[in-house]
């Protein structure tokens, strides 16, 4: 017995739409009969799990990361057999092993996408955690402040440095912010200069911040809502997003919407990028110019 509720099997896959929703830390709405069979409410998604749990003991603290989630939101797991964990994908469980598959099953068709899609997409990329320790950012891209790709003809390419909790732009509304177009590559490094280096194989998009969408999306309400407004708290870790198409900002709020050249279509799309470490020390003992060696695969 977990928590109440009779539990002899979980499953834990990686399912292709369930992490989808994961990965956007979303959970899926109660549309159809298929999910309304196994459950009366949407697939609730959990919040990242902490920089420090993460550290902590991984395995046991998303447990408890599931379980506080079903407690703040009042969910039995007897009655909710399922769950996808932010950034992470899809938990599942049952009276057996069997019922267990059978859900993680249903939980992957009721994630499918069917029927009309929307017409673009705000952004296509990856989401990544990095150690707070990676303040310092260097690019070569567009800057030195935020741009998007239908924004920035005031922002000229270039060599660029400056720190994460810079890239904030505190609007009167916190909303998504600090975005940088044309990158050819990016390094995130500690005090030392060690650290990790984004590479593209075409300019990319991305974002760093000490904030998750999340933490900016339920700062204040929407319209129709109860009027809230809950400031914003940094996160230690380096909340970033890479990204290989945008959406353009239009003016939808007060004007027309973006312009077809920067809307781009919802199809199956191909890119890729590598990561690898970068090292302040071959700059210290004079082997290797590291910011010279950056440049160099910018060309």
């Amino acid at each position: 017995v977990k928590d109440g509720a009779a539990i002899n099997g979980i499953i834990h896959t990686h399912s292709t739409y369930a992490v989808s929703w994961a990965q956007a830390v979303r959970p899926v709405p109660l549309f159809g009969t298929t999910h309304a069979d196994h459950i009366q409410t949407e697939v609730p998604c959990t919040p990242y799990l902490s920089e420090q749990a993460v550290r902590n003991d991984y395995e046991r603290e998303t447990g408890n990361l599931i379980v506080s989630h079903f407690r703040s939101l009042k969910l039995n797991p007897a009655e909710v057999n399922m769950v996808l964990v932010g950034g992470h994908g899809p938990f599942c469980w049952g009276k057996d092993p069997h019922k267990a598959v059978e859900n993680a099953v249903t939980l992957e068709e009721t994630a499918t996408p069917e029927g009309k899609m929307p017409p673009a997409l705000t952004r296509l990329g990856t989401s990544w955690k990095l150690d707070s320790a990676l303040e310092n950012v260097a690019w070569y891209g567009r800057g030195p402040w935020e741009n998007y790709v239908d924004r920035c003809t005031g922002s000229f390419l270039g060599y660029w440095e400056s720190t994460v909790t810079k890239q904030y732009v505190d609007y009167v509304r916190p909303q998504d912010c600090g975005y940088k177009c044309d990158v050819r590559w990016a390094a995130f490094t500690d005090a030392d200069g060690d650290g990790v280096l984004v590479k593209g194989a075409q300019p990319f998009f991305f974002q760093a911040l000490h904030y998750g969408w999340e933490d900016l999306e339920f700062a204040r309400h929407r319209r129709g809502q109860q009027r809230i407004f809950n400031p914003p708290q940094p996160r230690a870790e380096v909340c970033l997003n890479i990204d290989c198409r945008q959406l353009g900002l239009g003016g939808s709020s007060c004007g027309p919407k973006p312009e077809a050249a920067f809307i781009f279509p919802i199809e199956k799309t191909s890119w890729s990028i590598t990561l690898r470490p970068v090292s302040g020390s071959a700059q210290s003992t004079g082997d290797v110019n590291r910011w010279e060696e950056l440049s160099e695969l910018a060309r």
